[in-house]
């Protein structure tokens, strides 16, 4: 389970926001997921419109959402035999 959760998050777009004004906020359960899209799709990492919104501290967060163009070019990479090289460089980090 753990190397499907690792390609999961890894083909990931990961944005840090940060915010001067208005604080984040935050609880014992920081984490929200949000679907806006494809709601029949479910609530898992699978959902293509999943986005994930992880405080960090009172002022900077992370946005987790699905790098559709990383994912084409790790798919072509995939039918050439070249995953694994597609993983190991980020060039949307």
């Amino acid at each position: 389970m753990l190397p499907m959760l690792i390609e999961s998050y890894s083909v990931m777009k990961w944005t840090v926001l940060t915010s001067e004004n208005q604080p984040f906020l935050t609880s014992d359960a920081p984490v929200c997921r949000r679907y806006p899209a494809t709601p029949h799709l479910g609530a898992g990492l699978m959902n293509p419109d999943l986005e994930v919104h992880f405080p960090i501290s009172h002022n900077c967060g992370l946005l987790l959402i699905h790098d559709r163009a990383k994912l084409t070019r790790l798919d072509e990479l995939e039918r050439k035999g070249q995953k694994r090289v597609g993983l190991s460089r980020s060039p949307t980090c």
